[in-house]
């Protein structure tokens, strides 16, 4: 009745659960508790069986599923999926593709329920120090969590497998084993039969004071979330921007949390303390020379401009690309996600005001200009590199602002400045606006 109890305070008013469903023992427990909640709580169930053809008898599994869900009038879905092994190993191609098939396969408003428990947690807190995490990594699995637009819930984190083959045994019922599972080349069997067996064995009370560990990280990582968000919302201009002059205030362990924080906010992904250092001396310590110099991460770049470090995305280089704009000059998109322009005959907020052009000259939009220019209003000719820090616009803001040309004629930046080029009459001319999708 415990559980039962359980289960009714995770789900609250939710009516709709979607079970992964193996057939093992754990998910086996889950689904007849779930059919005992249905009896007394108006819910829809649903199973779903991801078939990881990875076994000889993985037809055989899923028939056992297919045939228990029809004797208990619950609608299953069965879904064969391919692990890509060789980019994710056994353990890790399986779980990508279950949680993917699922993604696929659940419907709105409902909520994923799966079966791990508490010696389940205990594994997972050992890979995590396998790997050398921190607080985040050491927090495991969290009883409830947001997956994708729904949520996971993870009911029996707190109960210890021993608990539930008790359960199973008393109802009699029926499951399938799997003989992988004692195959010790997988890190998860070897953490289970090599490592905890001994450690249960001389301290009975290991693994549940395991995951009391687990718990205390978890809060404490809430605790630190609460106070970078007030730090976050005070000293970043947005998302990506950090202030370094804040930064170099802090210790130096203070500074590597709040930057793997800001870098897994970004990405959802973490650096390596390695990594954080490098990022570090290369573009926070460094005071010389660190307009050119970045950080690369996955499809993402970690830069600084004065006294800000930018996160940004990754694009090809746009130096050789033009693109022609025909009359009536309707909306034209850019290339790589980075927005598109617009024609307006009267202004609108960050527009550029240039000529109409003659009829033999042609509109393009270029992305690479390396001579001396003349703003409308100067007497001399400068380096364009001169007028973009004029304007305060980062080196990566300078490579992919689209820049107007009338043939060869170098018009503007467009949102940014004219050049002496853009000579209008009082009636010939109209507005360009560049609206970015970043």
């Amino acid at each position: 009745m415990k559980i039962i109890k359980n289960l009714i305070k995770l789900i609250k008013n939710k009516k709709r659960i979607l079970l992964a469903y193996s057939g093992g023992i754990d998910s086996t427990v889950l689904f007849y508790k779930l059919m005992d909640l249905k009896k007394i709580k108006k819910i829809k169930i649903r199973a779903i069986h991801i078939n990881h053809q990875l076994h000889k008898n993985s037809i055989k599994w899923a028939n056992h599923c297919f045939n228990n869900c029809k004797e208990n009038s619950i609608p299953i879905t069965i879904v064969k999926v391919i692990p890509n092994i060789k980019k994710f190993g056994i353990e890790g191609g399986a779980r990508k593709a279950r949680y993917d098939a699922i993604k696929n396969n659940i419907l709105k408003n409902e909520i994923l329920m799966t079966a791990q428990h508490q010696d389940d947690q205990c594994e997972t807190f050992f890979l995590a120090l396998k790997r050398s995490s921190g607080p985040k990594g050491l927090s495991c699995m969290p009883k409830k969590k947001k997956f994708f637009n729904n949520l996971l819930i993870r009911p029996f984190l707190e109960i210890s497998k021993k608990k539930i083959y008790q359960i199973a045994k008393k109802n009699n019922l029926k499951w399938i084993e799997d003989n992988t599972n004692n195959n010790i080349k997988y890190e998860r069997n070897f953490i289970r039969k090599k490592i905890l067996v001994p450690l249960k064995k001389r301290w009975p009370f290991f693994i549940k004071n395991c995951c009391i560990s687990a718990k205390l990280c978890s809060d404490q990582e809430k605790v630190i979330k609460d106070l970078l968000k007030f730090f976050f919302n005070k000293y970043l201009c947005k998302k990506n921007m950090l202030n370094i002059n804040f930064l170099r205030k802090m210790n130096s362990k203070t500074i590597n949390i709040i930057l793997r924080t800001w870098i897994y906010l970004n990405s959802n992904n973490f650096f390596s303390i390695r990594k954080i250092e490098i990022l570090k001396n290369t573009l926070i310590k460094n005071n010389n020379n660190f307009e050119n110099k970045k950080i690369i991460f996955k499809k993402y770049e970690i830069r600084r401009y004065k006294e800000y470090i930018y996160w940004l995305n990754t694009i090809p280089s746009l130096k050789n690309i033009i693109l022609s704009w025909f009359y009536p000059y309707n909306k034209i998109i850019l290339p790589y996600n980075l927005g598109y322009l617009t024609k307006h005959n009267t202004y609108i907020k960050n527009s550029i005001k240039v000529k109409k052009p003659e009829f033999n000259e042609l509109i393009n939009i270029r992305f690479y200009y390396n001579k001396k220019i003349k703003l409308k209003k100067d007497k001399i000719k400068r380096k364009i590199k001169t007028v973009w820090q004029k304007y305060d616009i980062p080196p990566w803001e300078r490579q992919k602002t689209p820049l107007l040309f009338y043939n060869c004629s170098f018009i503007g930046a467009i949102n940014i400045f004219t050049t002496n080029k853009n000579k209008y009459d009082s009636k010939k001319y109209f507005y360009i606006k560049w609206f970015k999708n970043y």
